[in-house]
Parts: structure tokens; C-alpha cells; sequence
């Protein structure tokens, strides 16, 4: 007579789940997505489940770019990288735990915006990655097909 495997099968589940990065574990470590939103935000998240469910999509986007990006390390730099600016420029280095270039940074996050200017700010670059994937703009990260 064999024992039965399920306990096995499901011991090994928790095991693999305690072991993978959470998705949703690094969201500014402060707590619930509704803190996250903005104020002028809130009816909506208290009134819509679409709107809720939309928000969540996005967050738990950006918290798999963070990981994909520098395992949620906002001191990263990578000096690496290279960026063609919208004036033609060539600019060296990408910084935070998402990996923004200093002329992408500010054109939406502090110009745009009008978020803190400080790149090595994670919940600002989280903040400013939110609304760049609103407007379509995930393409800006390379490891973005990785998190859809």
C-alpha cells in the first residue's frame, strides 16, 4: 500500500510559496493598495470593483517590475544603460528599484507629474510608474513582457 502523496504534493506548495518573492509584499511597505491611491481616487475604489481590480493589475505590475528590475533595490544604479533623450542626446545610467534615466525621471514623474524629485525615491518611482502604465507606456521598461 502506497501513502498517499497529497500531503506530500501539498507540503511541497507551501514550501515553493514561502520560498517565491510575494508580489504584492513590497508595496511600500505600508500597508493596503487603498493607501497607495490618491485621495481624489478613493470614491472611485470604494464605489467600483472594476476600478479596484484595474488598480491591482497595475500594482502588482509594477511590484513585478521592481523585482525584475533590481530585485526591489532602491540604491541601484546601473551604469550600463544607455538613453537616447528626446533631444538627442546620449545619457549613461538608470537608477532606483525601477531603473528610471535621469531625463525619463524628470520629464514624468517630476515635470509631468509633479512627483518629488528624488530618483532614488522607490514609492515615488512606483507612484510615477502607475501613471506611466495608465498612459500605455510600459514599453519604457525591458523587462516589462516579462510581467504581463
Amino acid at each position: 500500500m502506497k501513502d498517499d502523496p497529497l500531503p506530500i504534493l501539498l507540503g511541497f506548495i507551501v514550501i515553493s510559496l514561502l520560498l517565491t518573492p510575494a508580489t504584492c509584499s513590497k508595496m511600500e511597505h505600508t500597508g493596503t493598495i487603498a493607501e497607495y491611491a490618491t485621495v481624489q481616487d478613493s470614491a472611485f475604489i470604494a464605489q467600483s470593483p472594476h476600478y479596484v481590480e484595474k488598480f491591482v493589475t497595475l500594482a502588482s505590475l509594477v511590484d513585478c517590475l521592481c523585482w525584475e528590475e533590481t530585485k526591489y533595490d532602491a540604491d541601484a544604479i546601473n551604469w550600463n544603460d544607455w538613453h537616447l533623450t528626446i533631444d538627442g542626446n546620449w545619457e549613461q545610467g538608470s537608477f532606483g528599484c525601477l531603473q528610471y534615466s535621469k531625463s525619463t525621471f524628470q520629464e514624468y514623474c517630476v515635470d509631468k507629474y509633479n512627483l518629488e524629485d528624488n530618483i532614488f525615491n522607490c514609492s515615488v518611482q512606483r507612484k510615477c510608474a502607475v501613471k506611466m502604465l495608465e498612459e500605455n507606456k510600459g514599453h519604457r521598461w525591458t523587462t516589462y513582457n516579462k510581467c504581463l
